[in-house]
Formats: C-alpha cells, sequence, structure tokens
C-alpha cells in the first residue's frame, strides 16, 4: 500500500541544517538545507516561523466582523504589494493567549468593536511553502462598535460594513486578494446555509441554538 504523502510519520524531504538570517518582534526567517531520498537538495531553501507558535504552529488569528446581514472589513495599505487590500481583522496570539481571546482582542484593537458571539471557522494555513504557521479564523457575530479602534499599526485602515451578497460579488470580482479574507467569506456562507438547513429540518427554536 501507497504511503500517504500527507502523512508526518516520515517525511521525504530532511532538514539537515537551519540558519538563521534576520529576526523581528514576530517572525524569525531562516535558510534551510534541505534533502530528499533521491539526493536532490537546496541548500536555502526560506522558511518564515512565527516566534511564539505552539505545537501545532499556531500563530495567529482571522476575525470576520457580523453585523446582520453585513460583513466588516478594513481598508489597509500593504507596504509589500504597494497597493490596499480589503481584509479581515488579523493578529497574532500572544503568550498565554487563547486563539479566541486573542480574536475578541484584535476586534477590539482594530475597529473598535465586541462580538456578540464568536463562532470558530476552522483553520487556514496561509503559504505553506514558506510560512511555518497556522491561523485560526472566526466570525464575530453581532458586532456593536464600542470606541475608536486602539491600534497605531502602520497602513491599517478604517472598518467599512458590505452586505455580504456584495462582499462575494466583491471576490468574483477580484476586488479581494487576502487569503484569509476570501476563506472567512466563503465559509460564512457555507455557514449560513448549514443553519438554515438545519431550520428547516428541525424549525424548533433549540435547533438554531
Amino acid at each position: 500500500m501507497a504511503a500517504d504523502p500527507l502523512s508526518d510519520g516520515n517525511p521525504p524531504i530532511r532538514l539537515i541544517c537551519r540558519r538563521e538570517i534576520g529576526r523581528n518582534s514576530r517572525w524569525i526567517v531562516y535558510f534551510d538545507h534541505i534533502e530528499d531520498d533521491a539526493g536532490r537538495r537546496v541548500d536555502d531553501f526560506l522558511t518564515i516561523a512565527g516566534l511564539l507558535p505552539d505545537a501545532d504552529l499556531l500563530t495567529g488569528v482571522a476575525v470576520l466582523p457580523v453585523r446582520g446581514d453585513e460583513v466588516g472589513l478594513l481598508s489597509s495599505y500593504r507596504h509589500p504589494i504597494g497597493r490596499s487590500a480589503r481584509e479581515v481583522v488579523k493578529g497574532f496570539i500572544d503568550a498565554g493567549e487563547t486563539p479566541a481571546e486573542a480574536a475578541h482582542r484584535e476586534l477590539l484593537e482594530e475597529t473598535g468593536c465586541t462580538a456578540g458571539t464568536l463562532v470558530a471557522l476552522g483553520m487556514l494555513t496561509p503559504e505553506a511553502s514558506t510560512l511555518a504557521a497556522r491561523t485560526a479564523l472566526f466570525l464575530a457575530l453581532d458586532c456593536v462598535a464600542e470606541h475608536a479602534p486602539e491600534t497605531d499599526e502602520l497602513g491599517l485602515g478604517a472598518l467599512s460594513w458590505y452586505r455580504e451578497v456584495e462582499a462575494l460579488r466583491m471576490l468574483d470580482r477580484s476586488e479581494i486578494e487576502d487569503c484569509y479574507t476570501v476563506i472567512c467569506l466563503l465559509r460564512l456562507e457555507r455557514w449560513r446555509r448549514a443553519r438554515l438547513t438545519a431550520l428547516r429540518e428541525d424549525p424548533s427554536p433549540c435547533s438554531m441554538s
């Protein structure tokens, strides 16, 4: 029986040695010397790892604010691509925080909003070819503005609200390209469909709790 290529039991690539080439307050950048069983090798494979990952490489959160049938997106300038992008709330998990705690904190810091309910949307590996990092995704339902955003992050823009249907049209027009935002919007759509299906099958109030 062929080995499962997604299994971690016998990885097809071996790390021979690792050289740190830089770091900041959140990331460490390495050049890895890696080889496979056929003798092929790369001496400077770029790997970027979080400073505070857990055993599952969980480093951050992404949060989609929701208010009725509207979603909130930040319009932020991103230096690496030289332009602004519409994005969900994103941030790192601090030491000692759970992903849910980080999600609530980042939502308040970046938007000034609090969530009535936080819904887990699963995980995302944003760029497995380079980043040794995974992100927990959340919906922040029934958002209420409490005060002005608390962050002074460079480039972080204002929060704007869009009808969900319009946000999905923006995906189709490639007006939203950020991978966290794309996945959160699509999972929101699937989450709503699942709730409607559950309501049709069991219309009692308890079925929607």
